[in-house]
């Protein structure tokens, strides 16, 4: 599908409309659960991949979305990590107990992990 683009400023306003700019297709997602013993093995290989990690997120799942009235919320965090062209998206899910949760460090990995990992922390 192709929408119109904005015309260009033309001394003729009569001039019809030529230019059409293509919308992009979604980037390629995928998303993997990982346990606390995986994650750096995973994240080892796709960063000798060339992904990069984007973004780490901490995410408290409401266990009633799922049914549950009686359990506690759950912590999951998403590493996102991705590359391109073509564009393309990894999410890895940790899911932590949340009596304890406990996150392994990836900072030696990679330098945006270790921000990432102090801003969960705060």
């Amino acid at each position: 599908m192709t929408v119109p683009s904005p015309d260009p400023p033309t001394a003729d306003a009569a001039t019809p409309r030529t230019h059409r700019a293509a919308i992009p297709l979604p980037a390629r997602r995928t998303a993997v659960e990982v346990t606390a013993t995986e994650l750096r093995t995973r994240t080892e290989s796709l960063l000798a991949d060339g992904y990069r990690l984007a973004l780490v997120a901490a995410h408290h799942d409401d266990p009633a979305a799922h049914g549950s009235l009686t359990a506690r919320a759950a912590v999951r965090v998403v590493y996102l990590l991705v590359a391109g062209p073509p564009d393309s998206r990894i999410e890895l899910h940790l899911h932590l107990d949340p009596d304890a949760p406990a996150v392994p460090s990836l900072a030696k990995l990679s330098f945006p992990a270790g921000r990432f990992e102090r801003e969960m922390h705060d």
